[in-house]
């Protein structure tokens, strides 16, 4: 990776501009070693802690439509650390509840997956489905909670975790 092979040039570029002062080396090599470039957005995103995520679905008022709402699609991507745009597309369909698993079509690789639909999961679903969701023919799991109904899009999703986060209090450092 771009990220580990800089690293290693900066030590040998360090290393070389040390032998240049010293007088080991005739010329300034340390001067024709690049670097690579590193993009943003190259790098692993950041992940909350543990106690952090627990924390943070805590924090969620479930007394609400839009509080049940994001607190099971959080708990969905904490929990089978699904993508933002695999909660978006699910439907009522992927949730077996007599084999007891959640069939996800995986964004990224377009390859099906059976996830055991764990009792909490199922009751966090239920619950959601049961008390908050829109009645609409609409068969997307998660939607807007304001008329008209529609699916959440991963942008929205995106706002929801932003939103939950800053109303959590957590100190999330910069």
């Amino acid at each position: 990776k771009r990220v580990s092979l800089g690293s290693v040039a900066t030590a040998l570029r360090s290393f070389l501009r040390y032998e240049f002062s010293q007088g080991a080396l005739p010329r300034p090599l340390h001067e024709q070693t690049e670097l690579p470039r590193v993009y943003s957005g190259e790098r692993l995103p950041r992940t909350l802690a543990r106690e952090q995520v627990q924390a943070l679905l805590r924090s969620v008022d479930l007394k609400s439509p839009n509080g049940l709402r994001d607190f099971t699609l959080l708990y969905l991507i904490a929990v089978y650390g699904l993508r933002r745009s695999d909660v978006v597309a699910l439907r009522l369909e992927n949730i077996d509840w007599r084999r007891g698993t959640l069939n996800v079509r995986q964004s990224k690789t377009q390859r099906p997956i059976a996830l055991p639909l764990t009792d909490e999961a199922g009751h966090t679903l239920m619950r959601y489905l049961r008390s908050a969701r829109p009645q609409t023919p609409l068969r997307t799991v998660f939607l807007r909670t304001r008329a008209p109904a529609r699916p959440l899009t991963p942008g929205a999703v995106n706002a929801v975790r932003q939103s939950r986060l800053r109303r959590s209090g957590l100190d999330l450092g910069s």
